[in-house]
């Protein structure tokens, strides 16, 4: 029951952050000389596509920060705001 608390709480405030609709602006990057012009996560070479890919594979927001311990939960909560958002890119 404490997990589920905890996650309501976690969504509540990604609620607030995605209230405008814009949330990915203040994490995603595009860079034309790194990975081909992608977007990615905080100027790093991790893609809004590789983060997708992982979660669509079956790994959990937790195992990917376990994996890729540069990244934060919100990064994770940009990626899928842009590609909700972008859906070309």
């Amino acid at each position: 029951m404490k997990r589920l608390i905890c996650s309501f709480k976690k969504i509540l405030n990604l609620l607030k952050y995605l209230s405008d609709g814009r949330f990915y602006k203040q994490v995603i990057t595009i860079e034309p000389g790194k990975r081909g012009g992608k977007p990615c996560i905080r100027g790093m070479c991790i893609s809004v596509n590789d983060t997708l890919g992982w979660l669509a594979s079956g790994m959990t927001i937790q195992d990917i920060l376990n994996e890729f311990v540069e990244l934060t939960e919100n990064d994770i909560y940009a990626a899928i705001n842009f590609k909700q958002l972008n859906k070309h890119v």
